[in-house]
């Protein structure tokens, strides 16, 4: 920059400077909007057993909330039977249910710890990897 009188002007290099500076804050303007993509809007009926609602979701939900605000959450806690028909039902767009007879295809498995009595007649199976049945 020079003084020109009472006012600073741009020299050449700070021209090129300037032109640089904002082809960097249009590229990141870009950048910003296709890493936010678009807003999620809408609601989702979700369902789920008391197993997951009283200590799993209640964070994952929460940060869910603070990342899409524009999405309305509502809950439904109840046992596996009436959200599997509530599911089938089309009133739930999504349920957290324990293996079902017509099991269809899982998005994971979640590891399980059966604790009992020292008592040899009571099993105990752990095992991320497995699908214990009893």
């Amino acid at each position: 920059m020079t003084k020109q009188g009472r006012h600073l002007v741009l020299t050449a290099e700070g021209e090129k400077l300037m032109s640089y500076a904002r082809r960097l804050l249009a590229l990141n303007d870009e950048t910003l909007r296709a890493l936010q993509g678009e807003r999620l809007t809408g609601e989702i009926h979700l369902g789920m057993q008391e197993d997951f609602g009283e200590s799993l979701m209640p964070g994952i939900l929460g940060q869910f909330k603070r990342h899409h605000p524009q999405v309305r959450i509502v809950a439904r806690v109840d046992r596996n039977g009436p959200l599997r028909r509530a599911l089938a039902e089309e009133a739930l767009d999504l349920a957290l249910l324990w293996q079902t007879e017509d099991q269809g295809p899982g998005l994971g498995l979640c590891p399980l710890a059966w604790i009992a009595h020292p008592d040899p007649t009571f099993a105990l199976c752990w095992s991320p990897a497995s699908r214990c049945r009893w």
